[in-house]
């Protein structure tokens, strides 16, 4: 009798929990224990509803809404590492050796060493020193510098603009950066925007499978398709009727090329011109030699690892299109 009696409040208990889980907030909410007169709210509360959200199954939305985040991250670390890519290449571009500051600097000092000169003296000189005789008298008659306080005020100016771009200005922080220092900055600031994105875009992957996933359980692939394709930029998934080009859908990878590509050359700038950091303090100059070589081959790596998980993230688009019949029709391709 007694062992009946306990299976039977066990079977009633077990009946009860439903109910009693559904109802036990609004019989837990007692006045004294709500969010009155700045009251907290009762701790059970929160643990009833943690407790009925276990029960209640996870709608396709809430897949949706996590994948968009995870490609929303993917786009702001893309956008975070175009501005940087900008950056260093402004800096580069304008204290290149070979650059409009530096150019005008050396005409001008040519027109000021051979001021006065005539042509029976510019025979004296060689045919590349004669090419620069005319290039600088060409140059001091087109700015009209008549005169050598003029020339010397132009180089003084040049000079000091040349001066004004060896710093890299950072407003936000009020900090300067010597322009000598971007292999070592520059690369330090692409190696960690890589790892940002090379996260980024494996934990898109993982996520878009899990949606697909779930969307076949639930017999909604086709539509969850289309709307997570609403929402993408950079790649392009393939389209039944629509084709923007082959161009077009691989033109987001160049973006990757970028870090690696500014710092190659950066670095390139800095091995040919280490003979005036040698002179100006050698230890510097040895420091961003290997820095900006390590920095080099680190980007490489990273870029290779964001590559090839973006390559997989659009296999699997490839993949999902194909068993939805999405190919895109390649002779109305459209120049977008």
């Amino acid at each position: 009798m007694l062992a009946t009696s306990c299976l039977r409040s066990v079977v009633a208990f077990a009946l009860l929990v439903p109910a009693l889980r559904k109802n036990i907030l609004t019989e837990l909410s007692w006045p004294a224990l709500s969010l009155q007169a700045g009251k907290p709210r009762c701790p059970w509360r929160f643990m009833i509803k943690w407790l009925n959200s276990m029960s209640e199954p996870l709608n396709i939305d809430q897949y949706l809404s996590a994948f968009n985040e995870s490609s929303r991250r993917t786009m702001g670390t893309m956008n975070l590492l175009l501005i940087a890519s900008v950056v260093v290449f402004c800096a580069y571009w304008n204290v290149r050796p070979n650059g409009w500051t530096a150019s005008r600097i050396e005409i001008a000092e040519s027109a000021l060493k051979w001021y006065g000169w005539d042509a029976k003296t510019r025979a004296q000189l060689s045919a590349a020193e004669q090419k620069q005789f005319d290039d600088s008298k060409r140059f001091a008659s087109m700015f009209g510098l008549t005169s050598k306080d003029l020339i010397e005020n132009e180089i003084k100016t040049q000079t000091a603009r040349y001066r004004d771009h060896t710093f890299i200005k950072i407003p936000i922080f009020n900090v300067d950066i010597d322009v000598s220092d971007l292999s070592m900055l520059g690369g330090f600031t692409f190696v960690n925007i890589l790892i940002m994105l090379r996260l980024s875009l494996a934990r898109e992957l993982s996520n878009l499978t899990v949606a697909f996933r779930e969307a076949q359980e639930r017999q909604q692939v086709e539509a969850v398709y289309d709307l997570l394709s609403m929402r993408q930029v950079f790649t392009v998934p393939p389209q039944k009727g629509f084709s923007p080009g082959r161009f077009w859908t691989k033109l987001h990878r160049a973006l990757l090329l970028l870090p690696l590509g500014l710092q190659f050359f950066v670095f390139l700038n800095d091995w040919q011109t280490k003979e005036y950091g040698w002179a100006i303090s050698p230890a510097n100059t040895l420091t961003q030699l290997i820095a900006g070589a390590t920095f080099l081959a680190l980007i490489g790596v990273l870029t290779f690892f964001c590559f090839r998980t973006w390559l997989l993230y659009e296999a699997e688009w490839a993949h999902q299109a194909l068993n939805l019949g999405e190919q895109p029709d390649h002779g109305t391709d459209d120049a977008l």
